[in-house]
């Protein structure tokens, strides 16, 4: 039903060793992976079009898919982070990828809604042939589902959608199924975690309280099909283990929500 993904800035002490990483997801079963250009020889300011390719058949021989990249420059002031993004925009496509994540900067930042039009008006135009996902986030300028869509509307580019971070997503909607339909097609994709219910703390699938069979089945009948890309953040004593209960624990959710699919389609015979 979905293939399973998992973010690389996940593994903060090894992030300068891709090579790991990318042998310890792919022993471990995950089918996509998301590289974080926030740092090491893939920053977007300094990565090569030769880097890009070696990383993608590192990636390739252990059997994974680098699905999307992705840059975040949580805690950078907004002229570092918009270039940031601008650079990620211009350097995807070498990575071979669908997807490029970025978020907003929070309101203390001083940016004008204007601004922030304009800012992703460059980044979806640098970004060729890949989707540009901004990713809603509470306390940021694009905090939730109705700040996307606007977003959207008001940059008006075809390879603009959206990141859903299930986790955030029940942070900031009252209702996340009516979300999921408003947005439809438009999420191009996702971040898979747990949390306890109105804190903003990722766990592993199943830790938390969120429904997420449930969120599963209503992204399928919105029209998402994957990858699921978990999105956890420690530190970790041992962040392989958690690597290895987050794969098993989205397989059993994926599967669970297969059931939840057929008990709506008999539901509505």
């Amino acid at each position: 039903m979905y293939r399973v993904g998992y973010r690389t800035a996940s593994f903060h002490e090894h992030e300068g060793d891709l090579g790991r990483i990318f042998g310890t997801l792919g022993r471990l079963g995950y089918d996509n992976v998301e590289l974080c250009l926030e740092r090491g020889e893939v920053r977007p300011d300094i990565v090569t079009e030769k880097v890009a390719e070696a990383v993608v058949r590192q990636a390739t021989e252990v059997g994974l898919r680098i699905h999307s990249v992705s840059f975040h420059g949580d805690g950078q002031p907004w002229a570092q982070r918009s270039a940031g993004e601008l650079a990620a925009a211009r350097v995807a496509r070498w990575f071979g990828v669908d997807v490029l994540v970025v978020n907003a900067p929070p309101p203390s930042e001083g940016v004008s809604w204007e601004e922030l039009v304009e800012h992703f008006r460059e980044v979806a135009a640098a970004a060729k042939g890949v989707i540009v996902a901004v990713e809603p986030e509470p306390k940021l300028m694009v905090d939730g589902v109705a700040d996307a869509l606007r977003l959207m509307e008001e940059v008006g580019a075809a390879n603009l959608g959206v990141n859903l971070d299930i986790g955030h997503a029940c942070l900031t909607e009252p209702d996340l199924c009516a979300s999921i339909n408003a947005l439809g097609r438009r999420i191009v994709h996702t971040h898979l975690e747990d949390i306890p219910a109105g804190v903003h703390k990722h766990l592993v699938p199943g830790t938390g309280d969120l429904p997420l069979a449930e969120i599963v089945a209503d992204l399928h009948q919105a029209g998402f099909r994957g990858p699921l890309t978990i999105d956890l953040f420690g530190p970790y004593d041992d962040p392989e283990d958690v690597a290895r209960q987050a794969v098993r624990a989205t397989r059993d959710v994926i599967r669970e929500a297969s059931n939840v699919l057929r008990r709506r389609a008999l539901s509505s015979l």
